[in-house]
């Protein structure tokens, strides 16, 4: 899975990116998962198979959802805030399977 994370500077997020990709090591799943912010989304279309935005952000969902056209979902807050890549991988799981 291509998880693509999504929020106003891409700075928090990239904690998020490292926890992602550690819980996905620690249940020996393959995951791709690159945080990007707003300014930096044009270049990212057709590259990832789901998308959760930071909680910030929640304001953009339609807009990137166009623009990705790919399954979007805005990221569990507490998740979010406590960099818990195990809840954030779930939840992109969930939204992949869901596809």
């Amino acid at each position: 899975m291509k998880l693509l994370i999504v929020c106003a500077a891409g700075m928090s997020s990239s904690i998020l990116v490292e926890k992602c990709v550690d819980a996905a090591k620690s249940k020996d799943k393959e995951i791709e998962v690159k945080a990007v912010s707003m300014e930096a989304l044009d270049s990212e279309k057709g590259k990832w198979d789901v998308c959760l935005i930071g909680p910030q952000v929640r304001y953009m969902k339609e807009k990137i959802k166009n623009e990705l056209e790919i399954p979007i979902e805005v990221c569990d807050m507490q998740a979010y805030a406590l960099a818990d890549g195990n809840k954030v991988l779930d939840q992109a799981e969930k939204l992949f399977y869901e596809q």
